[in-house]
């Protein structure tokens, strides 16, 4: 029974719902947290165009406290590093029901705020450019540049214009370099869907020691897969970790297949009628996950093992 439930967990840690994870407006204002500074313009503040006007006092919250903005949804913030938040709540002028309110997390680098902002992208979402990580919903405004992720959330779809105005007057009045993630340059290109990507601060898969973990969305003869890639610290870390989530596959009901390739380091497990390819190239761990047949988690990952090697080549 232990190893169902455990392998239960396995599954459904490996699927993610961002609409869980996101920030939640209620009606009410919640100023348990508020400022001491409030009373003052904040930086938000000017932020916001001159048709909307400030709602409610500027908030700040820190790890202790975040679950109580966010509706008890913190966790993946908190796993990802985050510092601080501030939010503050503006109406349009004479319109009391159209409102929005800007969140802007403070997650202490580049890295932790693409985590947050890929790991929440929305299914309808409608890709902006006014920096590198940027999309648009109907209600809403989601990006990430230098260390913070914004989340610009709107009581309903006719403040589209105020929120990129206050995303552009950010990304204009806060200078951040992007530091440009360089595992997202090592997925093969075909079949890829760019906009997939996302980065797995911690518990990758179930896993309690995989973390930072790039995952990438293919389509392959019609079906849909997963290729993952994480740099480690050194080549002994890559083996020892890949060594370790082989044998965490196994402890939940899985079970050895032949990969078929003499390629070092490679290995192939069944497991729920899906299949995990891992392998490890140098310092980094590498693979394929819920492969829904063995030929497609092998052309896949044999791909992704090439393209690895490449870049191993050329440094």
């Amino acid at each position: 029974m232990l190893v169902v439930i455990a392998a239960g967990v396995l599954v459904k840690q490996s699927h993610y719902d961002p609409q869980l994870f996101t920030a939640a407006l209620s009606p009410s204002d919640s100023g348990s947290a508020a400022s001491p500074a409030c009373k003052d313009p904040s930086e938000l503040q000017t932020l916001a165009p001159d048709d909307l006007l400030p709602l409610t006092p500027l908030e700040t919250f820190d790890p202790s406290n975040l679950s109580d903005k966010i509706d008890g949804k913190a966790e993946l913030y908190l796993s990802a590093g985050f510092r601080e938040l501030q939010s503050r709540r503006f109406k349009k002028s004479n319109q009391a029901d159209s409102w929005l309110e800007i969140f802007v997390f403070d997650m202490g680098s580049t890295r932790n705020a693409f985590s947050v902002f890929s790991m929440q992208r929305r299914v309808d979402a409608q890709p902006l450019e006014f920096t590198r990580h940027a999309y648009q919903t109907e209600n809403a405004l989601f990006f990430a540049h230098g260390r913070n992720y914004v989340e610009i959330i709107a009581a309903s779809g006719d403040l589209s214009d105020e929120m990129l105005t206050i995303g552009k007057n950010f990304v204009n009045r806060q200078p951040a370099q992007s530091e440009k993630l360089s595992e997202q340059s090592l997925f093969p290109r075909e079949n890829l869907n760019p906009e997939s990507i996302i980065l797995l601060a911690s518990d990758a898969f179930g896993f309690s020691r995989m973390n930072n973990v790039f995952v990438a969305k293919y389509t392959i003869d019609g079906q849909q897969m997963r290729a993952f890639l994480s740099v480690r610290e050194s080549a002994k870390d890559a083996q020892d970790l890949a060594e370790a989530y082989y044998r965490f596959l196994l402890e939940n009901g899985g079970s050895e297949v032949d990969p078929g390739k003499n390629l070092s380091g490679m290995k192939l497990v069944e497991i729920f009628d899906l299949y995990e390819l891992i392998f490890y190239d140098g310092k980094i761990l590498g693979g394929v996950h819920e492969a829904e047949s063995r030929e497609s988690a092998l052309k896949l990952g044999v791909v992704l093992y090439q393209e690895i090697r490449k870049a191993d080549e050329k440094q």
